[in-house]
């Protein structure tokens, strides 16, 4: 006579042995390996951060050939994809450290849109780079790095706002704005740098940095001096935090 829990038991027993024998046998004895693991097959999501590791690594490296050939792995339109993700930074209206980088990489493979200039205008050729005695105008002396002059300093304060900003706007020669000019704000042996024209909707020529309570900071446009320095968080008359808002001329 068969007793049903000596069948439960032995049924019990087998199925366990079957999953541990199957386990093992994938686990160990053989493996899935993994299939379209390429860039290419990445989501928008972890391309982008793809594209932004291969910039920070360009950055630390300057290995252009590398970081050429990792863009590649994500397509054709691999170009395009760095110049749309340097775009939606800058519709987003916040360009960090990362998107500098970006722009870097993009002026390194050519890549011109009017939005990579206005982030890292393109380097000197080379053969002017390689010169290393000044160059002379035609009265035979050192020809003048352009130099821009601080033309206004007024103190910025909106009531019932605490604001530490400095806000400014770099004027050419001709006294028009002028966009994609390099700004180096200095402070306590630091330095950021950015440029003019982010918020065309002021002006061509604007741009602004945000200042931190207790430092302070010197301006200097396009690799001139500093044209201002000793700027601090200002105290506005209803006691507010307020900054600075200054014009350069060329």
């Amino acid at each position: 006579m068969r007793r049903p829990a000596n069948d439960i038991a032995r049924f019990v027993f087998f199925l366990i042995a079957g999953l541990a024998a199957g386990l093992f046998w994938a686990w160990v004895l053989a493996p899935a390996q993994p299939t379209d693991t390429l860039p290419s097959r990445l989501n928008v999501r972890d391309r982008q951060l793809y594209i932004h590791l291969i910039a920070d690594t360009f950055a630390a490296t300057r290995d252009l050939a590398r970081a050429e050939q990792r863009l590649d792995s994500l397509g054709p339109d691999s170009h395009q994809q760095l110049s749309d993700l340097i775009e939606a930074d800058l519709v987003s209206d916040h360009v960090p450290l990362q998107t500098m980088r970006l722009a870097g990489l993009a002026v390194a493979l050519g890549i011109r849109t009017p939005s990579v200039l206005m982030l890292a205008p393109p380097p000197l050729p080379e053969a002017t780079a390689a010169i290393e005695e000044p160059a002379l105008n035609s009265a035979g002396t050192a020809a003048e790095r352009p130099d821009f002059r601080l033309a206004s300093q007024l103190p910025l304060c909106i009531p019932g706002v605490s604001s530490g900003v400095i806000e400014l706007t770099v004027f050419d020669e001709h006294g028009e704005p002028a966009p994609g000019m390099k700004v180096t704000v200095a402070w306590e042996g630091n330095e950021d740098t950015f440029f003019t024209g982010f918020d065309p909707s002021r002006s061509p020529g604007f741009a602004d940095y945000d200042m931190m309570p207790g430092l302070t900071y010197s301006v200097a446009i396009d690799g001139s001096d500093p044209s201002v320095d000793g700027l601090q968080v200002a105290s506005c008359p209803d006691g507010s935090e307020g900054g600075w808002q200054l014009e350069f001329r060329r």
